[in-house]
């Protein structure tokens, strides 16, 4: 299976946090939400995911190439926000 992590909106109901990150990788609890939901999705039994990125894209690509998940993760960008969720 394969999952998607809607992430490329611009996280205005966590702000200010998401002025300076976007909202999956805002820390809770000593972790990102980011790194939370990867390894759920992973011990659910997921082969990978996709996370989709828009706001402050750049940085959610840098986090994704330093981390070492279980599961491979995608990141896609969004050309263009659709709305909300």
């Amino acid at each position: 299976m394969r999952a998607i992590i809607l992430s490329a909106g611009l996280g205005t109901r966590l702000r200010p946090l998401t002025y300076v990150r976007p909202k999956v990788l805002v820390p809770v609890m000593g972790t990102t939400m980011l790194d939370y939901w990867v390894w759920q999705l992973y011990e659910a039994g997921f082969e990978s995911a996709v996370v989709n990125a828009f706001h402050l894209k750049e940085k959610l690509v840098a986090t994704a190439e330093e981390r070492a998940w279980p599961i491979p993760v995608e990141i896609r960008s969004e050309p263009v926000l659709l709305g909300t969720g």
